[in-house]
């Protein structure tokens, strides 16, 4: 029969997996900064049923706050399931709006479809992130990041600090600014798709992920320096450090199992009375914290010391106490003062000391409107893309066509021709008959104008072609069209491309 700790270490392993699952990463210092990361994600109910039960755990585990009275078995399993069922109801929401949808089957003969079957499916969410004094809001969404704000100097700074948050995760996305936000939901939901569903939460977790305070630094005489007390202790028989802080007690090992076990003998010795946390040591991280299996991951001594300096827990003195108890054992448990803190069980809010500040900014997600209506010359324009070069010579050719009478058009109607399958050559991959058709078509634009040019005669001068800049209709759309038959054939290139086709088809 399972204890009440082996029944909330485990759902909260459990926890913290469908947070990072959601889009949480780290550097945390534990579950409760995982869940303020997606937050935005989840609905109020279930919010409250995830941070009642890690405010459990921590009074099972660490025994914090020590006012809050200890809940018995029963009540860490039901808040744990209640816990573990939204997270996953979440987890399930939004990975069916991420993946793609159904391939429709062939319309039946004599089936008529119903009305809402030619409606389109909005894409991806729409965030909409108020700061907390109105200065400004951004809107988050399948086609980019937008910042609205009043005056232009408020407008400009929020659009800065923006690009400098996301910088980090999407280096070249340019924040746009506007003024006001009317329709603008429209244009961030239906607009060219930038952002993938997955990567439009993490830009919203980017945005309002509010950076620690700055530390100011004291006077190396005064009673509370800049540096924080910390003692690492390190016994002869057991494979795990004992680093003691102003959090606690840190238990540092090389496997999570073994940190786990000597954080729970810690506290079991300490009768609840300290607060222990296991950790391992992995040199190879990229950030100073994160997580392996479940646990927390520090990269170096930097590290160990920064996550020491969180929550004072300790006095300096009971750091120094704390340090010898734990050389010592057998010793009575070190007398720790009680601190001032804050929390909240079966919907009642207790308060001593500090009261947490409101949150920097509030997130909201915006329910889709109607879609905006297509202008069609925009949808061409879209469609056509850099192909324009070839657009005048085509004309010149139609013209060209026209003017003459009779027979005399043969020539120029046969070049349209050719110039319209090369047009249609241009899309997709250059291979098989596009690709020889773009290299012919390609080949006979630069004759033309080799020809014109005197070339023959042995008279070619490339100077001529600012006299008689009307062959650069021509010229410039023979050699796009050379260039894009030759691509496939050189090997740097027609790797590129293969990685292309790739990236599509996934």
């Amino acid at each position: 029969m399972q204890n009440i700790e082996t029944i909330a270490v485990r759902y909260g392993h459990q926890v913290e997996g469908l947070l990072e699952r959601l889009g949480a990463r780290g550097p945390a210092r534990g579950a409760g900064d995982l869940l303020d990361q997606v937050k935005h994600l989840l609905d109020e109910p279930g919010l409250r049923r995830v941070r009642r039960f890690l405010r459990l755990r921590n009074k099972v585990i660490h025994n914090k706050p020590p006012e809050m009275p200890m809940p018995s078995k029963e009540q860490v399993e039901q808040a744990g399931q209640e816990a573990v069922a939204a997270l996953k109801e979440v987890l399930a929401r939004h990975q069916a709006q991420a993946s793609p949808p159904p391939r429709k089957a062939a319309p039946v003969k004599g089936h008529r479809p119903p009305a809402s079957a030619g409606t389109q499916e909005p894409p991806g969410p729409v965030y909409r992130i108020r700061e907390r004094t109105g200065a400004y809001v951004i809107w988050v969404g399948p086609a980019g990041v937008w910042v609205v704000a009043e005056g232009r100097e408020a407008r400009e700074q929020a659009r800065l600090d923006a690009e400098v948050r996301l910088v980090t995760r999407f280096p070249r996305m340019a924040v746009k600014a506007l003024r006001r936000d009317d329709r603008l939901e429209a244009r961030v939901r239906w607009g060219r798709p930038r952002l993938s569903p997955e990567e439009v939460r993490e830009a919203v977790r980017l945005l309002t992920h509010t950076e620690p305070a700055a530390r100011v630094a004291q006077p190396s005489g005064s009673p509370q320096g800049s540096e924080h007390r910390m003692r690492t202790v390190k016994l002869k028989d057991i494979p795990a450090a004992f680093y003691v802080g102003p959090v606690g007690v840190l238990v540092v090992a090389d496997h999570p199992h073994i940190a786990e076990i000597e954080a729970r003998r810690v506290w079991e010795d300490s009768q609840g009375a300290l607060s222990v946390v296991p950790a391992v040591l992995v040199p190879t991280l990229k950030e100073p914290q994160g997580r392996v299996d479940g646990v927390l991951a520090l990269r170096d001594e930097g590290a160990i010391r920064e996550f020491l300096r969180g929550r004072r827990a300790l006095d300096d003195d009971e750091v120094d106490r704390v340090a010898g108890w734990l050389g010592n054992r057998t010793a009575p448990v070190p007398p720790i003062r009680p601190k001032g803190g804050r929390y909240r069980l079966k919907g009642e809010e207790v308060a001593e000391g500090r009261t947490k500040a409101p949150p920097a900014f509030v997130v909201e997600l915006v329910p889709p409107g109607p879609p905006p209506k297509p202008n069609p010359a925009l949808t061409a324009l879209r469609a056509v893309g850099w192909r324009v070069v070839f657009l005048p010579e085509l004309v010149v050719l139609v013209l060209v066509a026209l003017y003459r009478p009779g027979a005399e058009s043969a020539g120029p109607l046969f070049l349209v021709g050719l110039v319209l399958l090369r047009f249609f050559a241009l899309y997709g991959d250059p291979q098989g008959w596009k690709r020889w058709t773009l290299l012919g078509v390609g080949a006979l634009e630069l004759f033309f104008v080799w020809v014109a040019l005197d070339g023959p005669r042995g008279k070619f001068d490339p100077g001529k072609l600012l006299s008689r800049w009307e062959w650069m209709i021509f010229l410039v759309p023979g050699l796009v069209s050379v260039l894009r038959g030759v691509w496939p054939s050189w090997p740097r290139w027609a790797a590129l491309e293969a990685q292309r086709s790739r990236g599509r088809v996934r």
